[in-house]
């Protein structure tokens, strides 16, 4: 924990994915999923300029979530990738999909705590995830 560095850059980044790239993301916007109901498709409309989506709190609304941005205008084959539990090195575990298909792979998983990032960088892991380093020496 680095007070001040919020999940919403550092969860994606220790799981090796960049918010933003040259090619394909200029920018970013970060939401919570705490307010998913009868306004959350007019707010997602609000954010199509977005090219990646961070959402805080969606774990236990990941199939919600899904079928409202699809219904906002975002592609089911839009990538995903939720992270749970982020800079703990022997709990942090991440799921990769599309907006189509996130639901049911993780369907049997408690995703709490966990960061969703919605677009093409979900898909492009740059450096290994955390996980993949050795502890450091003590």
């Amino acid at each position: 924990v680095v007070p001040g560095l919020t999940s919403a850059i550092a969860a994606p980044l220790l799981a090796g994915v960049a918010l933003t790239d040259g090619e394909l993301s200029s920018t970013f916007a970060v939401l919570t999923a705490s307010q998913v109901g009868a306004a959350f498709p007019d707010k997602l409309h609000e954010l199509r300029g977005a090219d990646t989506l961070v959402i805080l709190m969606g774990g236990s609304r990941v199939a919600s979530l899904s079928s409202a941005l699809i219904s906002a205008g975002r592609a089911p084959d839009t990538p995903v990738l939720i992270v749970k539990w982020a800079g703990h090195r022997d709990r942090q575990q991440q799921w990769g999909g599309t907006l189509a298909n996130i639901a049911a792979l993780t369907a049997q998983e408690s995703l709490s705590p966990a960061v969703i990032v919605v677009g093409a960088t979900a898909a492009h892991q740059l450096v290994p995830p955390l996980s993949s380093f050795p502890p450091p020496s003590r």
